[in-house]
């Protein structure tokens, strides 16, 4: 018998895992796949977003993770420039833990999860961090580019304004470049928009040329309420804001077990 179950190895699945983990429980991690969605995300944290969930992730993510702080913003349409130094980004690679049990879950209930390779894993607390228990489709689709040999120019980290409502990132982190992230309404639409992303990177001179562009990509749920009942908890699909608020959450669902 283990302590938690925690079902979904995205970034609310593993900063939950990582704290009850340094809390001393025993858990069990579980993904349906080697590579969690949260890979794809920009992970981009804005204190105007959400201050005090943004504080609280900092630290957090400067304790455990890759974390670049400020950020060089351009602005394509007058050609000014303006340092952001109160942005962070997250490289998601340095927080995602990798799952104890790879398999897809069948069947929950309070205090065990079943998988489709036949396991029945029995804990004292379930912990669905992954919107698996809804049929409804994710919000929007979005994919990330990565590069070990592309350059970031002129900072660790720069955001590029286009047009109104629309950017691109690049960052440099633990050797490699990220470009993104796109948003569209379907997998293969964000990889195609993705690629005029890295294009628009590369001729605005935010990024060296590259010829080693692979994506990563993920659905964006937006799945926010966390449900509770004795044994089990549903907490996850936070969309867009998931990297700024992952941290608090999982804080206060441990907080409250004890």
């Amino acid at each position: 018998m283990h302590d938690l179950i925690v079902v979904g190895a995205g970034v609310a699945g593993s900063v939950l895992t990582t704290m009850a983990r340094e809390r001393g429980l025993d858990v069990v991690l579980v993904n349906d796949w080697g590579g969690p969605a949260s890979a794809a995300a920009l992970a981009l944290l804005r204190r105007g977003w959400a201050r005090a969930e943004t504080d609280e992730a900092t630290d957090w993510y400067e304790a455990h993770g890759n974390l670049t702080r400020g950020a060089l913003a351009t602005y394509g349409w007058n050609e000014v420039s303006k340092e952001q130094p109160d942005w962070r980004l997250v490289d998601p690679e340095s927080v995602l833990v990798k799952p104890d049990v790879i398999a897809r879950v069948t069947n929950w209930i309070p205090g065990a999860v079943q998988t489709g390779s036949g396991a029945d894993i029995r804990a004292t607390q379930v912990v669905l961090s992954h919107p698996v228990w809804t049929s409804a489709p994710p919000a929007s689709y979005g994919a990330t580019a990565l590069s070990r040999t592309a350059q970031v120019i002129g900072a660790s980290c720069r955001v590029h304004w286009l047009r109104p409502y629309h950017a691109v990132t690049a960052s440099q982190k633990g050797g490699w470049t990220r470009v993104g992230s796109s948003v569209a309404a379907t997998p293969e639409l964000a990889v195609a928009r993705l690629q005029t992303m890295v294009d628009e990177a590369t001729d605005a001179g935010l990024v060296t040329p590259a010829r080693d562009w692979y994506t990563q990509e993920g659905a964006r749920w937006e799945v926010s309420e966390t449900e509770r009942m004795p044994g089990l908890t549903m907490l996850g699909g936070l969309g867009r804001l998931g990297f700024t608020l992952a941290p608090r959450n999982a804080r206060v669902l441990l907080d409250s077990w004890k």
